[in-house]
């Protein structure tokens, strides 16, 4: 974790003495905290099965927040805090339940700040394969106010073709270091 050293610019903020302590000190109390009690992290889900127009990119909505170690949750993302950029271990995952004959395939991808960084293709259509569980866990280097989230594209989908379902989908980020 990135500890702050104490810095007294005046000399008169030392607490033995009774000085009122700089406001740089809850950072520095934050970060020891979380050394101790868990990495900073969280995960965001949704419980319900949601259909999503093709072809995309379609941000998957995750309402529902399982964790949160300090990180900002919302608006179906998680995003970065002050203090730490760095290594990330994201897990992020779903099962497609149902898409259209007609795909060549449904790609699930992570993205920051609306840019996939990792896409991966974890189903088929009925006529070329079978639908699968996505699960995916790899390491990246965010920087502070990133925004992580996870999206759906699908390829070669005729216009008679509509939606594509997904059930349980997940995304999580554990800060791993500076």
């Amino acid at each position: 974790m990135p500890v702050q050293a104490y810095v007294d610019p005046d000399s008169i903020h030392n607490p033995a003495s009774g000085g009122i302590a700089p406001a740089t000190w809850f950072t520095t109390i934050e970060a020891d905290f979380r050394s101790i009690t868990g990495r900073v992290s969280a995960r965001i889900y949704n419980d319900t099965t949601e259909d999503f127009a093709i072809p995309g990119p379609t941000t998957i909505s995750l309402p529902d927040t399982d964790f949160n170690n300090g990180m900002t949750v919302g608006s179906n993302a998680i995003t970065v805090p002050a203090s730490y950029a760095g290594k990330y271990l994201i897990v992020a995952g779903l099962r497609v339940t149902s898409i259209p004959s007609a795909a060549n395939f449904v790609a699930i991808g992570v993205g920051v700040n609306g840019t996939e960084v990792i896409q991966e293709i974890p189903a088929r259509s009925g006529a070329t394969g079978s639908l699968n569980t996505f699960s995916r866990a790899f390491t990246y280097a965010l920087a502070v106010a990133d925004v992580l989230t996870l999206r759906v594209t699908t390829s070669g989908v005729s216009d008679a073709d509509t939606e594509v379902t997904v059930t349980m989908p997940s995304l999580a980020a554990f800060w791993l270091s500076p």
